[in-house]
């Protein structure tokens, strides 16, 4: 299929309720409801694209978080200080 014929089977198209209503009336059963599960499959993958990019930016903020936290340690010299008391870590 090309993508003009794909975006006849994009549930978000403004022509979805139209080709619906032609699936519904003339289209045998079987492949309306083919149709539909495509529909779902589609709805459902750019649900889970969404809550990646979510997660991805909420990764990159903590990330972010994270190195604030590590270069105050790094001015506090941690690792200076924790050697102090090396003979306990052992």
């Amino acid at each position: 299929m090309t993508p003009e014929q794909m975006g006849l089977l994009d549930p978000t198209a403004s022509c979805t309720p139209a080709i619906n209503k032609v699936l519904n009336e003339y289209f045998p059963y079987h492949i309306s409801a083919a149709v539909r599960q495509y529909q779902y499959y589609h709805n459902t993958q750019y649900s889970i694209q969404q809550m990646i990019k979510h997660l991805q930016d909420k990764e990159y903020k903590y990330l972010e978080k994270a190195m604030e936290v590590l270069l105050g340690l790094k001015s506090a010299n941690f690792i200076g200080r924790l050697l102090v008391h090396k003979d306990i870590i052992h």
